[in-house]
């Protein structure tokens, strides 16, 4: 562990691979090019052609003039950590030729990378590329760039593997990492077009149904519309409420290889998961009773907890005005989030888990002898002690993360509530807000809020390395 904190990145290792990723930055922006030619707004796909033109160069001839190398794990991590911040770059650097300050244009451009859905944007102001770019860029960030790039450019072997792990966690179903991120795009592919196609049926156009299934499925929660879900059917928003926790899911609950997809009610993270949604639209609901009759109340807390819970940050009602019950229920459902493995933020449920049965372990001891020894197991698997301390310190990363943002907000004036309520929205990657993440939020709480998603996308460790000073450079002796 020593060696892995003291030991600098190599600075072309890290260099090649993001040439890898600059190419398939640059394919991707092929999609708003199309966009902006169809609905004729010409002036962005000139921007668009003319970056897409600058960032495929940089990238052809980084990949062609470095060396072949593999990624250390610390590296895997810088890179993983730092992509997040070039493709907001890039959507950031349109937006701003396009006219919108940098600040906003870069806010709403992490936001979406980090498939968060806070915007201090009027949403009306927009055009319908950038409507659509939103979408897209959320759905990119939901499974990850660097997993896209894994299955197109990087050849198999330690760094594809390396790269595999830190992007998506957990996950042991796959005999190689190219492999496993090839099946996992085409589920992932799979489905949002399902989705999408709900959505179309159930009454949406077919921007509206493509832009809202991208932000659906990659747990993002931009949508397309100021009223957000609310401007939709109802047959749409319980369409999207199903998709939401299938957005929410381990994704390798829908991989082939994995003998126990089809066993999903036996996975304890979806349990859990369930157990939590309804637990908590329970506590949600009985908040939203003292304002409206019941049938509403059900309505709105099963749909808001649904969407606070996956993380994805659609909703159907003005949480300004929500009771107090109903706002602590959310952000219990955001801090929590889904599962490792899944598009959602939050500190994930596997990790909620092995904090719960951690404490029974503790309580049970007590009325044991010493010579017991008791394992911690989750799916039946027994954990190392590592296990456990990885995710003892993940979910305290998030807490101080989230405990230290919300002094700045309450230094500014507003109520605590409101200020957890926005900052858990933030780090857990969720998106819904009370109103303060609007265009009137004052610029040092916007950098607030934009590190506090970068952190929470990266769950706040690979962070830490990134901006660790040993990381970049080598101790002097």
């Amino acid at each position: 562990m020593r060696d892995f904190l003291i030991r600098p990145i190599r600075y072309q290792a890290v260099a090649k691979y993001l040439s890898k990723i600059l190419i398939i930055l640059a394919a991707l922006q092929l999609a708003p090019i199309a966009v902006s030619i169809i609905y004729q707004e010409f002036s962005l796909t000139v921007i668009y052609l003319i970056l897409t033109l600058f960032i495929f160069t940089i990238g052809y001839f980084g990949d062609k003039k470095l060396p072949e190398v593999d990624l250390d794990i610390k590296e895997a991590l810088v890179l993983a950590s730092f992509i997040y911040f070039i493709l907001s770059l890039i959507m950031a650097t349109v937006w701003t030729f396009a006219g919108l300050p940098f600040l906003d244009a870069l806010f709403e451009a992490m936001s979406a990378a980090t498939t968060t859905g806070l915007s201090t944007l009027p949403i009306e102001s927009l055009s319908q590329t950038m409507l659509f770019t939103r979408s897209f860029v959320q759905w990119i960030g939901g499974l990850s760039i660097v997993v896209l790039t894994i299955s197109v450019l990087i050849g198999p072997g330690t760094t594809a593997y390396r790269l595999f792990t830190v992007s998506i966690g957990e996950t042991k179903v796959s005999p190689s990492a190219i492999k496993a991120t090839k099946i996992l795009w085409r589920a992932y592919a799979i489905i949002t077009a399902t989705c999408m196609l709900a959505f179309y049926l159930s009454g949406m156009d077919l921007f509206q149904a493509g832009c809202q299934a991208m932000a659906t499925i990659s747990t993002g929660g931009f949508a397309t519309e100021k009223e957000s879900f609310a401007a939709f059917s109802s047959v749409a928003i319980i369409s999207c409420s199903l998709f939401m926790v299938i957005g929410a899911t381990n994704l390798n609950m829908f991989h082939p290889l994995n003998k126990t997809h089809l066993n999903i009610f036996k996975d304890t993270q979806w349990r859990v998961l369930i157990i939590c949604i309804a637990v908590l639209m329970f506590i949600f609901f009985l908040g939203m009773i003292e304002t409206c009759s019941w049938k509403e109340a059900i309505y709105k807390s099963f749909f808001q907890t649904v969407s606070a819970q996956s993380t994805s940050g659609f909703s159907t009602m003005d949480f300004a005005k929500a009771p107090a019950l109903s706002k602590l229920s959310a952000i219990f459902s955001m801090s929590i989030g889904g599962s490792i493995g899944s598009t959602a933020g939050g500190i994930k449920i596997y990790r909620l888990v092995i904090f719960i049965k951690l404490l029974y372990i503790l309580v049970i001891r007590i009325h044991q002898p010493k010579e017991v020894i008791t394992h911690l197991r989750v799916n039946n698997i027994a954990l190392s002690r590592e296990d456990i301390e990885a995710a003892i310190v993940s979910i305290s990363l998030f807490i101080l993360t989230v405990l230290v943002s919300v002094t700045f907000f309450v230094g500014a004036g507003y109520n605590f509530l409101d200020s957890l309520f926005e900052v858990v929205s933030a780090t857990g990657t969720v998106g819904l807000s009370t109103g303060i993440c609007s265009p009137d939020l004052s610029e040092h709480l916007k950098i607030i809020l934009f590190f506090d998603m970068w952190m929470g996308r990266l769950e706040i460790f690979p962070f830490l390395i990134l901006i660790y000073p040993r990381t970049w450079v080598k101790r002097r002796m």
